[in-house]
């Protein structure tokens, strides 16, 4: 795979955008950025797609940002204004009942939230077993309120299960799974031991690399014809 795989150009068969040489980092213990985390994440949607089509993982790092800034999508005439107004729009029809998605917390941690709307409850995890900011729940509390009222009250915070960090570049590999494993009711299990750090990144970069050469391979067999 590695010497058939070509280390330039941009990586064909992912939603998000990156060059083929990003991929690397998966056979290494770097810390993974926004497009490792997305790529991960896909893969995780295609796993689950078919089993649990009521679960959303949103593939997106920004969400929460947006959220921020825009609210319900209400407050701008913005692009990304208009985009989250309609985005929301997905969680009224009632044909969602978990929403999972990422935060990057101090630009170096990513912890995972899900939305479960079936509980109205907000599931917080961090590999760190550190709490949600507080800024960050009211965020989330008023944009989940918007989306589907709970008689009542808020939704509630409750702890989303997440496998233990013990060293400085595991968090998205561990917050993803977490993500996942929740999103699919477990059918993706905890991660529960070191050695499956490694082998969730390898498994990464294959899923990827093999799309990509799969994908190249038939636009150049078609170009040939």
């Amino acid at each position: 795979m590695l010497s058939s795989l070509p280390w330039t150009g941009d990586i064909v068969g992912v939603f998000s955008s990156g060059t083929v040489d990003m991929l690397a980092a998966f056979l290494t213990n770097d810390w993974l950025s926004d497009n490792h985390i997305h790529w991960i994440l896909e893969n995780y949607s295609r796993d689950i797609a078919d089993t649990h089509p009521r679960s959303l993982i949103h593939l997106d790092t920004s969400l929460l940002t947006l959220i921020e800034v825009y609210g319900g999508g209400m407050s701008s005439e913005s692009t990304e204004g208009h985009w989250l107004k309609r985005f929301n729009t997905r969680f009224t029809t009632g044909d969602i009942d978990r929403f999972g998605f990422m935060i990057n917390v101090n630009g170096n941690h990513w912890v995972a939230c899900v939305l479960d709307f079936r509980t109205h409850e907000i599931l917080y995890g961090d590999s760190f077993h550190k709490p949600i900011r507080q800024a960050h729940l009211d965020v989330l509390r008023s944009w989940a309120d918007d989306l589907l009222p709970k008689p009542g009250g808020h939704f509630n915070l409750k702890s989303l299960p997440i496998t233990s960090q013990s060293d400085g570049f595991s968090c998205g590999i561990l917050a993803t799974n977490a993500l996942a494993s929740y999103c699919s009711d477990g059918v993706i299990p905890l991660i529960s031991e070191t050695s499956e750090l490694v082998t969730t990144r390898l498994k990464t970069f294959l899923e990827i690399a093999n799309r990509h050469n799969e994908l190249v391979g038939t636009c150049i067999r078609i170009c040939r014809l």
